[in-house]
């Protein structure tokens, strides 16, 4: 009950500053140079984080593999949401950004697939110290992937994603 209090204020206070700003009508604009990197590290990188970690600690004592997976897949999301944010200033900052959010998210949603289709199918894993073994190389692997994917798109291996003018490639 104490939470729903607390909800609830959390509630007012967004709905109060809304309309605050609303009728004052601001016509300035905040743009920090941080603000994307620290929304992109909050919002696109904590969620799917603590939600990776969730399912590493469930795979470990289950050892079910579509756990496996769908932690990978979070990882996989939450790595490319925090790391696109701080390339969004850069040379080339919105292809460079782009690219590496949505390569990462379509190896997640991958990821994320191949865990529901393995849902019924995959037996549980027996001995604890193959789930350390598999669930360190599964998330490494995936850090690995998505590091080479800010790698090839920093350096010029992977096409813009976006031509100015033109649309997307």
């Amino acid at each position: 009950m104490k939470y729903d209090n607390i909800l609830s204020m959390l509630v007012a206070c967004l709905i109060t500053l809304i309309v605050t700003l609303y009728v004052v009508d601001v016509q300035a604009v905040l743009d920090p140079p941080f603000l994307l990197p620290i929304l992109n590290s909050i919002f696109l990188a904590a969620i799917p984080f603590f939600a990776s970690f969730s399912a590493a600690r469930l795979f470990l004592s289950v050892g079910s593999g579509p756990l496996l997976m769908l932690g990978s897949g979070m990882l996989t999301l939450g790595s490319g949401g925090l790391i696109s944010g701080w390339f969004i200033g850069n040379a080339g900052g919105p292809n460079v950004a782009i690219t590496i959010y949505n390569s990462s998210a379509l190896l997640s949603s991958i990821l994320l697939l191949a865990s529901e289709i393995t849902l019924s199918v995959a037996p549980a894993w027996n001995p604890f110290s193959s789930r350390v073994r598999s669930l360190v190389t599964m998330y490494l692997g995936v850090l690995v992937v998505v590091g080479g994917i800010i790698f090839c798109d920093t350096s010029g291996l992977i096409p813009p994603f976006i031509v100015q003018g033109s649309g997307p490639t």
